[in-house]
C-alpha cells in the first residue's frame, strides 16, 4: 500500500516517465473506489483510497499532463469513475480496449 508521502514521491516519479499503466477497481453498489493500480516500467503500484482519501485529486496533474500517456483497458469506463471520484482532466490516453477492437484482436 502506499501512504500520502509515498504518493507524492510517486506522482513525483510519474512526472519524469512516458507512459504508465493505469487500473481501477470499484464496487458497483455502493459506488466504492476499491484502488488505483499504476504501472511504471520498473514497479507497481496500489493505491488504497480508503487509507488516502484524496488520492484521485493527489493524481490530478499526472491525469492531466499532456506528455504522459496513460494506458488503459478500458478508458471511457476508467475515466467515468476518475470523473466521479474527483479526477478534473485527463489527457493523452491509449486505450488498450479500443486498439484491440480496431485491430481485430481479443484484448
Amino acid at each position: 500500500d502506499v501512504c500520502s508521502s509515498d504518493l507524492l514521491q510517486l506522482t513525483q516519479k510519474i512526472l519524469n516517465q512516458n507512459e504508465f499503466g493505469l487500473f481501477v477497481i470499484y464496487h458497483p453498489k455502493p459506488l466504492t473506489l476499491c484502488a488505483i493500480c499504476i504501472s511504471l516500467r520498473e514497479c507497481e503500484y496500489l493505491i488504497d483510497p480508503a487509507e488516502i482519501p484524496s488520492c484521485v485529486e493527489d493524481l490530478n496533474q499526472v491525469l492531466a499532463d499532456k506528455n504522459i500517456t496513460k494506458v488503459v483497458h478500458n478508458a471511457a469506463e476508467t475515466f467515468y469513475f476518475l470523473h466521479l471520484f474527483g479526477a478534473k482532466e485527463i489527457n493523452n490516453v491509449f486505450c488498450i480496449s479500443t486498439a484491440s477492437y480496431a485491430l481485430r484482436i481479443n484484448p
